[in-house]
C-alpha cells in the first residue's frame, strides 16, 4: 500500500504505509462485483487506517499498531467479502512523523533518559548516605558497648580486689 498521510488526534500530520495480503476466493466475484478489486482493497484500508489514526494521538499510533491493524482486517474483511476477496493479513509497515515531531520526540526520549539516569543517580547516593549513616550508628554502638564491658571488667576487677583486700583483713 503506498504511503499516505494521515492526522492524529493531536493534530499532527503523519505518513504511514502498509501491507495488505489477500487471496482470491471466488474469482467470478472479484471480477464483476468489483471493477478493480486490489485498487478497491487499497482505498477502503488507506481511508480506515486514516480513520483510526485520526482516534490517535501520535504516541498512541506507535504503541497501538496491533489494534490499527485489527480495526482495518475487520472493516476489509466485512467489505471483501462481497468482492470474493478474503484478507488474509495487514500490517501498518511504518509511521514516520514530520522531522520537525522527530527532532522534538528525539529530544523528549533523551530528556526522558538524563532524567532517569539522575534519578538512579540520587538514589545511589541516598542508599550511600543511608550505609554509611547506618555503618557509622553501628560503630557507635559497638564503641559504647565496648566501653560499657571495659567498666563492667574495671568495676569487677576492683570488687575483686576489694573482696581480696577484705579477706585479708579478716583474716589478720
Amino acid at each position: 500500500m503506498p504511503p499516505q498521510t494521515g492526522v492524529t488526534k493531536d493534530n499532527v500530520l503523519i505518513l504511514v504505509d502498509g501491507v495488505i495480503f489477500v487471496q482470491v476466493t471466488d474469482p467470478h466475484r472479484a471480477s464483476y462485483n468489483v471493477e478493480n478489486y486490489q485498487e478497491a482493497i487499497i482505498n477502503l484500508a488507506q481511508t480506515t487506517m486514516r480513520s483510526e489514526i485520526g482516534k490517535l494521538t501520535l504516541d498512541e499510533t506507535f504503541e497501538k499498531r496491533d489494534e490499527i491493524n485489527q480495526k482495518v482486517i475487520a472493516t476489509i474483511s466485512e467489505e471483501s467479502k462481497f468482492w470474493g476477496i478474503e484478507l488474509l493479513r495487514y500490517e501498518v509497515r511504518d509511521i514516520e512523523p514530520p522531522d520537525k515531531i522527530l527532532a522534538s520526540m528525539t529530544l523528549q526520549a533523551e530528556a526522558e533518559r538524563s532524567k532517569r539516569a539522575e534519578i538512579l543517580a540520587s538514589e545511589g547516593t541516598k542508599q550511600s548516605d543511608i550505609n554509611i549513616a547506618q555503618s557509622m550508628r553501628q560503630a557507635q554502638i559497638l564503641e559504647a558497648e565496648g566501653h560499657r564491658e571495659k567498666q563492667v571488667i574495671i568495676a569487677e576487677a576492683q570488687g575483686e580486689a576489694f573482696r581480696m583486700i577484705e579477706e585479708e583483713l579478716d583474716s589478720e
